[in-house]
């Protein structure tokens, strides 16, 4: 409470006191006080803090945010990358098939104009065929899709719970959750919330992989 008693008696110091000199080197120590406590309460603050972590700490569990880490995570970001490109490649094929199925139908149209129906009757069925084979390679696709992305998130997991199991050793945890709104854990202590230091550390070891 000292340090509300102090800025109180500043304020009632200047406002009877005005502008006169004979009071300024009272008003800078009273200031300098004030300075000097409020570090103090600040150097308090972060002990208590530091004393909390520790304590927390000693429970042996620490958190790390899941969607943050999926976002930051060189390593993922990198798989997903790979990902995508496959599924471009994908999204092309099919459009290409698409487009030659057009340009054949526009030929075919023309030339049932001009020769009548009984002249395409042929080509319409091979249209038809080509028509269900479209069909049938998106769906085998959209099959390797899913499986390439299903893939590729397991890699990216099975590389995750292996660095925690170096982590956890080398910072002396005994369990590490990795949360989501999926997975239940609404909320946990902030000073066990290592997912900052985590990904740092997880970076560096994808880096230093890279070498």
């Amino acid at each position: 409470m000292r340090i509300y008693s102090l800025a109180l008696a500043l304020v009632l110091f200047l406002a009877s006191c005005g502008n006169d000199d004979a009071y300024k080197a009272e008003v800078a120590n009273l200031q300098n006080e004030l300075k000097t406590m409020q570090e103090q309460l600040n150097l308090l603050q972060t002990e208590k803090e530091e004393e909390a972590k520790t304590q927390l700490d000693a429970t042996g569990i620490a958190i790390v945010d899941m969607e943050k880490l999926l976002s930051e995570y060189k390593g993922y970001q990198a798989a997903e990358r790979t990902y995508k490109a496959i599924i471009t490649r994908y999204s092309n094929e099919l459009q290409q098939m698409q487009k030659e199925f057009e340009q054949r139908y526009a030929l075919i149209e023309k030339d049932a104009a001009t020769f009548g129906e009984d002249f395409v009757k042929d080509d319409l069925v091979e249209l038809q065929n080509f028509r269900d084979e479209i069909y049938k390679k998106d769906q085998e696709l959209t099959e390797k899709s899913a499986q390439q992305e299903n893939d590729m998130l397991k890699e990216v997991l099975k590389k995750i719970n292996a660095h925690s199991k170096v982590y956890a050793q080398e910072n002396g945890y005994q369990m590490i959750l990795f949360t989501s709104v999926e997975n239940g854990i609404f909320y946990a202590n902030d000073q066990i919330n290592i997912t900052d230091e985590y990904i740092d550390n997880i970076n560096a070891a994808y880096e230093a992989e890279k070498k």
